[in-house]
């Protein structure tokens, strides 16, 4: 039962948050609609009658035959306080090699409000991290930043024109780098900054992305910063590099490898209105001969596909040494998972539901683009 709750928190703050972020560009309230019918049913199940109540006020107010933005935007917002909430509410739980990880770890939150900060400082704490809060002036320079292992930065707005996004550039390799905020920013983070290998957290942050991202950004085994022999978490392997790609997105080809047809459809979409050229195959065996034919700079592989299933057209495609970075995705949320995934050689990874933005940036920052 927890993990059936902790499921639906986390599927429905993802998804309050797009409803949230497309309010005022793209909004579909079919889709809205169907999403807040589901909760009312999920969570009067669960216990969370409240939330119910709320859904269906939020359902009544888009069966108008006029939307009224604002009401529905704060109604929105008030499902979102009332999710995390709850999700917040639940006894943490984080993997040994987690905690392993993050133990003892300083680390350096930039930028982010009270409230995400608390936050923040919290899920890191249970994870036996020790996090330190500073606003966006501090300096990328300051001794008390460069004692820190690790440094998460929080692009809310007035960030992306701050010293920590021309200044990080001069942290030393050791201390690995975050970057946090919405998709739309992640997307906007300037090109010299992905060339040093950086992870990206997308909001809404619940406690196993957060923990995971941190995770792998300590693991990462860099160019420029070998693991050393007291290194506190083994490094994730190096693997071959996809061949340069000019600074015009046009020139990057993609395989998108699931057996969704919709996810084909709408990812391959928006990779193409971005200018790449994608080719689609809906099962591990058509994806491995599409690598192999068109050595395309990145492959979005599906864990769960029939025949052969992400992970093992990946082991091929490392056996092979073929030089194409690997983005799994899964709807898995199981660390074991992901880390075997890593551990086979992955570069990144994306769990369902995801926000095709999001697939951009993290292609971006793999190509340095």
């Amino acid at each position: 039962m927890e993990s059936l709750r902790r499921q639906f928190l986390n599927e429905a703050i993802t998804q309050t948050f797009e409803m949230l972020e497309s309010l005022a560009s793209d909004f579909d309230a079919g889709q809205a609609a169907r999403h807040l019918h589901g909760w009312i049913g999920s969570a009067g199940l669960l216990g969370h009658l409240e939330l119910a109540e709320m859904a269906r006020t939020a359902e009544v107010m888009l069966q108008d035959a006029t939307i009224q933005v604002e009401p529905l935007r704060q109604c929105l917002t008030n499902v979102l306080l009332a999710l995390t909430e709850l999700r917040d509410g639940l006894a943490p739980d984080v993997p040994e090699e987690v905690a392993a990880a993050l133990r003892g770890k300083r680390v350096a939150l930039i930028g982010f409000t009270d409230g995400s900060a608390d936050r923040m400082c919290t899920i890191l704490a249970d994870a036996q991290a020790r996090p330190r809060w500073f606003e966006l002036s501090e300096s990328p320079e300051s001794p008390a930043i460069l004692e820190c292992d690790m440094v998460i930065v929080h692009l809310r707005p007035g960030a992306l024109n701050s010293s920590w996004v021309d200044g990080i550039l001069a942290l030393p390799a050791r201390i690995r780098l975050v970057m946090a905020g919405a998709r739309r920013d992640l997307l906007r983070l300037p090109a010299g900054l992905l060339t040093r290998d950086i992870e990206l957290l997308a909001q809404p942050w619940d406690t196993e992305e957060v923990l995971m991202r941190c995770r792998v950004a300590l693991s990462r085994r860099t160019e420029s910063s070998a693991a050393g022999p007291n290194e506190a978490v083994s490094p994730l392997p190096a693997i071959p590099r996809p061949e340069p790609v000019p600074a015009a997105l046009a020139a990057t080809k993609v395989v998108l490898a699931d057996d969704d047809a919709i996810v084909l459809t709408v990812v391959g979409s928006t990779l193409r209105k971005h200018g790449m050229t994608c080719q689609t195959a809906a099962n591990g065996m058509d994806a491995l001969r599409l690598i192999r034919e068109t050595r395309p700079h990145v492959a979005v592989l599906d864990v769960n596909m029939p025949g052969q299933d992400g992970f093992e057209v990946l082991a091929a495609v490392r056996a092979e040494k073929l030089p194409v970075a690997v983005i799994l995705l899964t709807a898995r949320q199981r660390e074991d998972d992901i880390l075997g995934g890593f551990e086979l050689g992955a570069e990144d990874y994306l769990v369902k539901p995801f926000n095709p933005l999001e697939l951009m940036a993290r292609i971006k920052r793999l190509l340095r683009v």
